[in-house]
């Protein structure tokens, strides 16, 4: 068992700004951790200690009480605690006290290894919760150093990352890019089946164009909103121009939404009666194909072309902006996590970026391996030392 008592907490809350924040993680054969117990305040926090003993789990759990699967996406299985040679880890909880506007609320997310359900949500000893339940509670964003080479990788990278930042804000985003996928799966097997049956596809073709649409429309309102927030900073990171590129993306610049929707159906129905008529096969070419793009205003230069300091400085700049996005509601709490982000920083964008972080509120879980960083942070934060499996 690892448990931090921390006797002044109390004391120290009365001190800080942020009142909102996780006040007590508890995670059962969770990765390397067979039984931790972390008694917090509200202020944000510094874990540090060599690579691989254990700091990005500790934030992998917390992530995996924001939408969708964490920030490593990793299968439920091998996320529990397991023996180097079992193929599959053992079943696994993530249970957490939040505090927001001195409203406690306990909730928690597991895992059952034998029965291999979905995973199962806890609010309040609610256990037949829903895991989308969690965002009237809680807001979590993340920067990894799994996403230093996003402007790299494919654009399907990109739309989850987009995805995810809308979902913050729009928790219903998440659904409508299901009903999408699934339709778009349904149709695309009917093609390699040969079924031809024309209300069958329209059908499909009905919930594509609807679904589509509002999710591009979804997108661009945020990036727009995004640009407007960034077009308001001043600092020492790049301002990025975002914009999603796609053939939806590009009816929605010049035309109404119904407009759109009515030439994707157009454009559906046209590629359906192709196949009909010789076979060919074509992809749905709506926000499933799309495409974030990045440019630095200062010079023009697309995100991809950038350095890779450049890059890493252009994702701060973004997280920053999604997290202003956040609305600060009642009894909502909201978490940043940062993996290994500030190290590459040089002095002046390091300072920058904390003074920042302690002007909003949000508790902030921050890691890294030189306890030296964080010194100028004094009692600002809480300061933990992670080694073999233990915090201290």
């Amino acid at each position: 068992m690892i448990c931090r008592e921390n006797s002044k907490i109390k004391n120290i809350q009365d001190k800080t700004k942020n009142t909102n924040g996780i006040v007590k993680l508890t995670l059962s054969n969770f990765r390397n951790y067979k039984d931790m117990r972390l008694a917090l305040d509200s202020r944000s926090l510094v874990l540090t200690g060599d690579n691989g003993a254990g700091k990005t789990n500790i934030l992998e759990a917390i992530s995996l009480l924001g939408r969708g699967s964490g920030l490593r996406n990793a299968k439920l299985s091998e996320i529990g605690s397991r023996n180097v040679d079992d193929e599959n880890g053992d079943s696994w909880a993530v249970a957490v006290s939040l505090r927001s506007d001195n409203v406690l609320t306990n909730m928690g997310t597991s895992f059952d290894i034998v029965s291999k359900a979905k995973r199962k949500a806890n609010i309040d000893g609610r256990g037949e919760e829903s895991l989308s339940s969690f965002s009237e509670f809680i807001s979590v964003l993340w920067l990894t150093p799994q996403m230093d080479n996003l402007f790299m990788e494919s654009p399907s990278d990109r739309r989850r990352f987009v995805d995810r930042m809308v979902s913050v804000i729009d928790p219903d985003h998440t659904g409508r890019c299901a009903v999408f996928d699934r339709a778009n799966r349904q149709r695309m097997k009917l093609f390699r089946d040969g079924v031809h049956d024309a209300h069958w596809h329209e059908a499909l073709e009905d919930v594509l164009c609807r679904y589509g649409v509002s999710i591009s429309a979804a997108r661009i309102d945020f990036l727009n909103r995004m640009n407007k927030s960034l077009s308001d900073y001043q600092g020492p990171f790049p301002i990025p121009i975002l914009s999603m590129v796609g053939e939806i993306d590009t009816l929605l610049n010049d035309r109404p939404a119904i407009e759109a929707e009515e030439l994707f159906r157009k454009n559906l129905e046209e590629k359906r009666l192709i196949f009909s008529k010789n076979g060919d096969l074509f992809n749905t070419d709506g926000p499933n194909r799309s495409d974030l793009k990045v440019i630095m205003k200062n010079n023009g230069r697309v995100a991809f072309e950038c350095s890779t300091g450049e890059q890493k400085a252009l994702l701060v700049s973004i997280i920053l902006a999604n997290l202003s996005l956040l609305p600060l509601r009642k009894n909502r709490t909201r978490i940043l996590l940062l993996d290994e982000v500030v190290a590459h920083l040089d002095k002046g964008r390091r300072s920058f970026l904390f003074d920042r972080l302690f002007q909003i509120n949000t508790q902030v879980w921050i890691t890294g391996t030189d306890k030296n960083i964080f010194s100028s942070l004094g009692d600002k934060v809480q300061h933990f030392t992670v080694e073999n499996s233990m915090v201290s």
